[in-house]
This record gives structure tokens, sequence and C-alpha cells, in this order.
């Protein structure tokens, strides 16, 4: 099976580019089966136009097995990763919304930040993310995880508002801070937040302190510096984890704060954060 680079043409200046692509036809399932000739023929959505890949991109082989890496600011491309099924999809630069939606495995590495509905459902769908990792060296827009049912999602930088709404499962990490309504309707899963978050009282239980040997076996579960080792070397950025590693770290030392909830739904999902922040704790 082939591997692939695609890298955003020299020629095309930011500005040049349509201000939103559908980039559901970028996938290395598919690709790693296609010729070049055809993966530039390939034909994406931007708006009511269709644009070839061979007129955005250029297109080359990888040496990598089962990898297919994107090179250049991809803000304004929306579904990179969508259903992605296996493999090493990585992207050097930032990437529009709805990325990883509706993954269920493989690793999705963004050396840069993502847009709105990170690892979301989308239209009518129910689930999100159902498994596999996406790890984001930069920060993530509104409702990162929404919908999410397996997986893991690693952030080194912030979230904005609705982090894990409506979340089913899975475990989300946000390195940095994180917005307003974190866990909004969550019922089940995982919250790993490097600063406290603003709940509602009557929607999540009181902070409770704990000290548990799990996440010292998460951590090596994890194995960031092996994930790291695997990764083919990046032409322009690289896969900065400094501030995930730090937050595992003070997570398996313990102690860390948890919070139940959300009770709206009868959830019996969990938030945790370091227990070495001030108090009280925010709760509204």
């Amino acid at each position: 099976m082939n591997s692939w680079t695609l890298e955003i043409r020299r020629d095309i200046a930011a500005t040049q580019l349509p201000a939103c692509i559908d980039a559901r036809r970028i996938k290395l399932s598919e690709f790693s089966f296609m010729s070049e000739p055809q993966i530039c023929k390939v034909e994406l959505s931007a708006g009511s136009e269709l644009i070839c890949i061979g007129d955005l991109f250029t297109v080359s082989k990888a040496a990598d097995n089962l990898t297919l890496r994107l090179i250049g600011d991809l803000s304004s491309f929306h579904f990179i990763g969508y259903q992605h099924d296996g493999g090493q999809l990585i992207v050097e630069g930032n990437v529009g919304d709805y990325a990883g939606s509706r993954m269920s495995r493989g690793e999705f590495w963004v050396a840069g930040s993502t847009g709105d509905f990170l690892a979301a459902a989308t239209g009518t769908q129910r689930v999100g993310m159902s498994g596999g990792r996406i790890v984001v060296t930069g920060s993530v827009g509104h409702h990162a995880g929404h919908r999410m049912r397996r997986g893991a999602i690693m952030v080194n930088g912030s979230a904005t508002d609705f982090l894990g709404s409506h979340m089913i499962a899975g475990t989300i990490l946000v390195a940095e801070r994180a917005g307003q309504n974190v866990g909004y309707a969550m019922q089940r899963g995982t919250l790993l937040l490097g600063h406290l978050p603003i709940l509602s009282k009557n929607r999540f239980s009181a902070p409770t302190g704990f000290h548990t040997a799990f996440f010292l076996l998460l951590s090596k579960q994890w194995n960031l510096e092996d994930w790291q080792k695997r990764l083919p070397k990046l032409s322009s950025s690289l896969i900065e984890l400094d501030k995930i590693k730090s937050l595992l770290a003070i997570f398996a030392k313990g102690p860390f704060c948890s919070c139940r909830g959300d009770f709206a739904v009868a959830g019996q999902g969990e938030i945790i954060w370091p227990n070495n922040q001030t108090s009280p704790i925010p709760l509204e």
C-alpha cells in the first residue's frame, strides 16, 4: 500500500484558497491504493465549485508505511481525517472544523491548531470519534470531542467552550486552560485538565481529592515517547508534547481533584485536574 505527502503548492497564496473546502475525500484508506495521477484528479468541494487535489497540492510518494502527511496551513480545509480508520495521518499546520470527525482507528497528529468540532459527530449522526488517538500541539476550538464515544484526544495547548459536550465515553486531555461549559451534558468519559474548570454546582459534584496509581499506568500505556519515535521526520514542524507529559507526570505523582456529572443528564463522567491550584474551586 502506498503512503503519500500532500503539500500546498508554493505558487498558491493563502489568500487565493477558497474560504471553505470540504476535505472529506482526502483519506489514507483510499489513497493507499491509488496512483499519483489518480489522487491529483480527486475533486474537493469548495462551495459551488469542485477543485482537483492536483490544483491545490503537490503530491509525492512517502517512504513511511501507511502514512498520509499534509503540509501547509489548512485552516480553510474542513473534515480532514473524516472517518480515519487506520495508519498515521500527520498534518504540519493548522486545520479547519470537524477534523477527525467520526474517526474509528489509527493516529491523527496535528502540528498546529484545529477549528471547532474536533472529532465530533456530524449532521444527524449521534456518535463522533469512536476510536484511535488524536494529538494536537496547539489549541482546539469549540465543542472538541462532541458526542465522542471512544478513543483519546490529547491537546498540548488550550480548548475553548463546550469541551467534551455530550460526551459518551473516551478520554480528553487538555494541558492548558479550557473555556466555559466544560463537559456539558457529558454522560461518561474522562476529561483531564491542566487548570481548574468553571463548573455548575447543580450539574457536577463537589470536588474530591484523590491519589491513585492509575495515571502512572496510563502514562505507560500512552507511551508518548514511543509514539514520537515512530513519527516520520517532519519537514517544518515538531510534535511538541511537553505540556501533556508534564500534566501526566503531575497526575501520576498526585494528588488530584475530581468532579462527576453532568447530573442534568444523569451523567457519570469525570473531570480531573491537579490538586496544587488555589482554592476555592470555582464552582458556579
